[in-house]
């Protein structure tokens, strides 16, 4: 691998951690907001980033609380309070289900017309990462501690299936 391979790589991986996730993770927090909005009338909390927020804004019943770092940090919080069961599953399943729409469209951008290089590669990188995120957040699973921000926290997949299972979803 050449000098400029090796810089292009980290300048890449830098875009994808600073710029894509970030993105797609705020996309896939909306779907969860979304779906809360819809399903109940609590209020709705997305926290983006690690730690006590820096900025916050809220619109009605949507609030948005951000801290810059790690930006690929994010939660999406409503009562429980008075939820019924389908809005629960509903708002489970929501985030993951806009990782999943996001990727497809994306992916199908880059195999549509003949897009300049750089715009197939951007489009391919978010397609990616959305995918990726999809994957991750529908397994039903607890995250590893590699995940740092997420360790141990219950995925979208987890509480779904317990929700379907007739259990308790609390940590």
């Amino acid at each position: 691998m050449s000098l400029t391979d090796l810089l292009k790589l980290m300048l890449d991986l830098a875009v994808l951690w600073v710029i894509v996730f970030p993105i797609t993770t705020f996309l896939h927090e909306c779907g969860h907001a979304l779906a809360a909005l819809v399903s109940s009338d609590h209020a709705i909390t997305i926290k983006m980033g690690g730690g006590p927020g820096r900025w916050t804004w809220q619109r009605g019943r949507l609030r948005l609380v951000i801290n810059p770092l790690p930006g690929f940090v994010g939660f999406t919080w409503c009562e429980k309070e008075g939820l019924r069961f389908r809005g629960s599953v509903l708002i489970s399943l929501a985030g993951p289900t806009v990782s999943l729409f996001l990727g497809g469209l994306f992916w199908g951008l880059t195999h549509t017309g003949s897009p300049p290089d750089w715009v197939k590669s951007a489009l391919e990188t978010v397609s990616i990462a959305c995918l990726i995120q999809f994957i991750l957040t529908i397994l039903p699973m607890r995250y590893p501690r590699w995940l740092g921000g997420y360790a141990g926290i219950p995925s979208d997949g987890w509480h779904a299936l317990r929700l379907l299972r007739g259990q308790s979803t609390g940590k």
